[in-house]
């Protein structure tokens, strides 16, 4: 997410096939850029699918509801 979102980012892992994995996953974000969860600036709760699909006010609306 933070390659993916423009951000510095540093990963450890000792095993080496959980690195391989990760490299994988560095290069796939090159191409994919999309982020589970994260629409329209606003990251959901993965248990609020629901309401992401029932919401579709204007962005500009929903923020003055959440301030």
């Amino acid at each position: 997410v933070a390659k993916k979102l423009q951000r510095k980012y540093v990963g450890v892992e000792i095993d080496e096939t959980y690195c391989c994995i990760a490299e994988k996953r560095l290069e796939m974000a090159d191409h994919d850029t999309r982020i589970q969860g994260y629409e329209d600036g606003v990251f959901w709760d993965r248990n609020s699918l629901g309401f992401q699909k029932r919401n579709k006010r204007p962005l500009a609306v929903q923020r003055r509801l959440l301030a």
